[in-house]
């Protein structure tokens, strides 16, 4: 997941979570105003180095591993789409999906008027839709 996090989708989010969380409090809390702190993690998120094989490589996408912030990152990004994702399933046979980390299960009525793969292809699309790029994959049971 780290190394797939579009960065614009992830700035976003960012920004999102800090205004609905209140600008005033976290600019007081941390001592820098919104658009530096965001241009800060742009800085930050753009600057990856990696020493390999002897080679240095810019990392040129996603979060990386070894970074403290990246699962704080993964999960307010992950939150952002979870909100869409339920928003995209209301009024589907949906009854609940939960996320674990970057693993979900989505839990839904069986319905003797749809197939479990008309069910499981509208789920499937509202991933799609709001992946900003992810990629999926899936089981059942």
């Amino acid at each position: 997941l780290f190394y797939s996090v579009p960065h614009e989708e992830l700035f976003v989010a960012v920004r999102e979570s800090i205004e609905e969380n209140g600008v005033v409090g976290f600019q007081n809390a941390c001592g820098v105003g919104l658009d530096g702190f965001m241009e800060l993690l742009k800085v930050y998120l753009q600057s990856t180095f990696i020493l390999f094989e002897g080679g240095y490589y810019v990392q040129k996408a996603g979060i990386c591993i070894g970074s403290c912030v990246a699962p704080v990152l993964c999960d307010i990004f992950l939150a952002k789409f979870d909100r869409n994702v339920q928003n995209g399933l209301e009024g589907k046979q949906v009854c609940k999906v939960v996320r674990y980390v970057d693993n979900y299960l989505v839990l839904w009525q069986r319905s003797e008027n749809l197939l479990t793969c008309q069910v499981v292809e509208s789920v499937l699309k509202v991933f799609h839709e709001n992946s900003s790029g992810l990629k999926f994959s899936h089981e059942l049971p």
